[in-house]
């Protein structure tokens, strides 16, 4: 089988003579599926992460993206356990949204409006959009968890914020995951303690269990570290 062909494979893990811990000594293999070598984009090498945003149905077979959605999965796991246990109620707030929440960023627009055919009235009204009125991507669920937080006690949001600065650097995203908790009747000292015990109950969840991929993460990309 070729790299990217899909086998099915019945053995015996055993301690490896090679450098892992274990391997797999197999018995019987079987081709489920396969690929054209000459087609298949992926080569037995290092790729780029800008050269994997191409390939982005494929990018999941590689260590390195399989190692972050391990450790990304562990850490929103880790989320709602600590805010379920601590009391906290799990908020859904709007994602397309009029709100503008204390002006956090620049906003992506939404509409109806057939902009690729020139069909929109210029200069835009939003009274002639679908909510009568302009429309966006969230940048923060702070708003809506507040009046949640005065109704209900603690809450917390955790989903999907945007910004739309046109600034393309590696410490800003167009699109990420945000928790936002609002705790009721806190003051500073509250708010700081919480985010400490927050901080640290992830740290240790990803150190428990995701060692393997936070050691390969750092040998690969870490700059005292990476080959």
């Amino acid at each position: 089988a070729v790299t990217g062909a899909s086998v099915r494979v019945r053995g015996e893990v055993v301690a490896s003579p090679g450098r892992q811990e274990t391997e797999l000594r197999a018995l019987e293999v079987e081709v489920v599926g396969t690929v054209d070598a000459g087609t298949y984009p992926l080569a037995k090498k290092g790729h780029t992460l800008e050269f994997l945003r191409e390939v982005a149905h494929l990018r999941p077979r590689t260590n390195t993206v399989g190692a972050v959605m391990r450790v990304r999965n562990r850490l929103a796991f880790a989320t709602h356990a600590f805010f379920q246990d601590h009391g906290f109620l799990y908020v859904h707030t709007p994602i397309v949204t009029a709100n503008d929440c204390e002006g956090a960023g620049e906003m992506f627009q939404v509409t109806t409006h057939a902009l690729a055919e020139g069909k929109v009235a210029a200069p835009y009204s939003g009274k002639d959009d679908f909510f009568g009125k302009a429309a966006y991507l969230t940048v923060s669920g702070q708003l809506n968890g507040e009046f949640y937080a005065c109704a209900m006690g603690s809450i917390y949001t955790f989903g999907p914020t945007f910004r739309a600065e046109q600034s393309h650097t590696k410490r800003h995203l167009a699109e990420f995951w945000m928790i936002e908790p609002e705790i009721a009747f806190a003051d500073l000292r509250d708010d700081m303690n919480l985010a400490e015990a927050f901080l640290k109950y992830c740290f240790r969840c990803v150190l428990d269990d995701c060692g393997e991929d936070l050691a390969f993460l750092s040998k690969m990309y870490d700059p005292e570290d990476a080959p």
